[in-house]
């Protein structure tokens, strides 16, 4: 999509179709290699009328040489027809909440510069993995000394982007595609911008800005924009 990036030319836009609410798939990366530990980048968007599931939205992935796939994803921090946004990740089985610096509640129409540091464990059942989680440059996840695969880990060998909005077809109440807190949302988007993977930490971009226009200004007066000017000029 070329109109909304957050900077270059183009950005990811994945499309949410009115209604359809179990998603869109997967897009995934592999690379080779044997790494245990990598740190991985992206910038995310939320479009203004985006509508988190009640059960997850799903966000991106990890996956390792042992066929495993990790989710992280997003998960709306409670139910009911407000869908209120999203505050946490799950991993596979384990599902961290944000632990250190406060909980950061993700909104609509505003970008965010995701990064995570995750460590596999060196053996099954070994606590020895560790995961982390930054936000816009500040840590909300730091979870050290952790099982992140009870099976025999393998290195992290790619990674993906989940488009699922997830509801149980199968489910009962709330969990329900048919219930009606899930039976419907609107034609929705959301984007993804400047994904970076590294064995190192990579860090949000120094200097960018979003590229969402902002909003008029309001409130102005004639006389306080005269005394700026008449200050302007004596400075």
């Amino acid at each position: 999509d070329p109109t909304g990036v957050y900077t270059g030319s183009h950005a990811l836009q994945m499309t949410y179709p009115a209604g359809q609410n179990t998603g869109g798939g997967f897009m995934d990366l592999a690379w080779k290699g044997n790494s245990r530990t990598i740190y991985y980048r992206w910038y995310t968007k939320f479009s203004s009328n985006f509508k988190w599931s009640y059960v997850a939205t799903k966000h991106n992935e990890i996956s390792t040489g042992n066929g495993h796939t990790h989710h992280l994803a997003w998960f709306s921090s409670g139910g009911g027809t407000s869908k209120a946004p999203a505050n946490s990740f799950g991993y596979a089985g384990f599902y961290p909440k944000q632990n250190v610096n406060g909980v950061l509640t993700v909104v609509p129409n505003k970008w965010y510069c995701h990064e995570m540091r995750v460590t596999m464990n060196s053996t099954g059942g070994t606590p020895d993995g560790y995961l982390q989680g930054w936000i816009d440059g500040v840590q909300h996840w730091e979870y050290p000394n952790v099982n992140l695969d009870n099976t025999t880990p393998g290195a992290i060998t790619g990674t993906l982007i989940s488009g699922y909005w997830n509801c149980y077809s199968g489910g009962s109440g709330s969990d329900a595609c048919t219930d009606p807190v899930n039976d419907y949302h609107p034609l929705m988007y959301r984007w993804h911008d400047n994904l970076v993977v590294s064995t190192e930490r990579i860090g949000c971009l120094a200097g960018s800005t979003d590229s969402t226009p902002p909003s008029p200004p309001g409130n102005l007066q004639i006389s306080s924009l005269v005394e700026w000017l008449i200050s302007y000029v004596r400075s």
